[in-house]
């Protein structure tokens, strides 16, 4: 049983107790950031904190767990008695089970996305005459699902191909004036990626039994900061406030699943409190938005950056973490 206590018991020990220990860390980030709230970085200094409060440990733990399988490390702590200059088996496979842990973890998430995207018909006459005469809508073509089944009035899913899902109830319900505007935003969120970035933020706090409670409100903060964002791309291209305030409305009427990041979706203030922002809003185009993209890409080239430098930490500062996690797994076998 010793032998195997470390794959076995290692990652769940990395989950409940290094992952908690990470979003400590992350809260007293954020309560920072909130001194940044006016500063159009504070956004996205949010998300990635949130996200890196469990990628960042986890990148650590798999790395470091990869160094200390490599012929001639140092194996004091392992169970299993094997020659130095061969791969010690125990850290291995703790990298594996981690490896296979956080991925799988993911996988609902994942085929749920793949299910909506792949449901529904393709539009009719006037979702591609509304496609076809917008310039906003015409990234949106051969994108647009009609749908049918139970779900969000519209939503963009899809991680690598984006695609946006319509009920056709909503459809009926809606103008061309608040369809062409609910379209205008949902094109916002295909534009930017979004469905991948609600992943791995509903990843990292799902991942993070601690994060899910510490760090929900901040979520919160990012999604509706997100969804204004979309919302003023829609106005600055061109769609009319108040008709995406209505689409808002319509949409918020369709039950749909707390976790969903469908238009219409949140608690009542924060869309009475969207629906206000709208009608404040002042079209026209302008150059926020280009800003906002560089200033994304370079935090998001940044982060994965550092997440290299996490990977590489363990190979030149030794792995005390992951040794006290093989020795708590240890000790926990042997009073099983």
């Amino acid at each position: 049983m010793n032998e195997a206590a470390f794959p076995l018991l290692g990652p769940v020990l990395v989950l409940g107790l290094a992952l908690p220990l990470s979003a400590v860390l992350a809260r007293l980030v954020l309560l920072g950031v909130r001194r940044l709230e006016r500063r159009r970085s504070a956004s996205t200094v949010r998300y990635w904190t949130l996200v890196g409060s469990s990628a960042l440990p986890v990148v650590w733990f798999v790395s470091a767990s990869i160094h200390q399988a490599e012929p001639n490390q140092p194996h004091d702590v392992c169970a299993i008695v094997h020659h130095a200059e061969r791969w010690c088996a125990e850290p291995a496979l703790f990298s594996l089970a981690l490896s296979l842990l956080v991925a799988l973890w993911a996988l609902p998430r994942v085929a749920s996305e793949w299910r909506i995207a792949a449901r529904g018909e393709a539009p009719g006459a006037r979702l591609v005459a509304l496609l076809d005469a917008h310039p906003v809508l015409r990234e949106l073509r051969g994108r647009v699902r009609v749908s049918d089944a139970a779900g969000p009035a519209l939503v963009t899913v899809g991680l690598f191909w984006p695609r946006v899902v319509v009920q056709r109830n909503v459809l009926d319900e809606l103008d061309d004036s608040a369809l062409v505007a609910a379209l205008a935003h949902e094109a916002a969120h295909v534009r930017l990626r979004d469905p991948l970035r609600y992943l791995l933020l509903w990843w990292a706090l799902a991942l993070n039994p601690l994060g899910r409670w510490l760090l929900g409100g901040e979520r919160t903060r990012w999604l509706f900061d997100r969804e204004t964002r979309c919302d003023l791309h829609a106005v600055e291209a061109g769609a009319c406030g108040a008709a995406l305030a209505h689409a808002l409305v319509v949409a918020a009427r369709t039950p749909v699943p707390a976790a969903s990041a469908g238009l219409g979706s949140g608690s009542l203030p924060l869309i009475r409190l969207r629906v206000q922002l709208l009608l404040a809003y002042a079209g026209g185009p302008s150059a926020c938005a280009l800003r906002e993209a560089r200033l994304q890409r370079a935090f998001a080239c940044g982060f994965f950056l550092l997440c290299a430098l996490i990977a590489l930490l363990p190979h030149g500062s030794g792995t005390l973490p992951l040794d006290l996690v093989h020795e708590i797994a240890e000790a926990a076998a042997r009073l099983i």
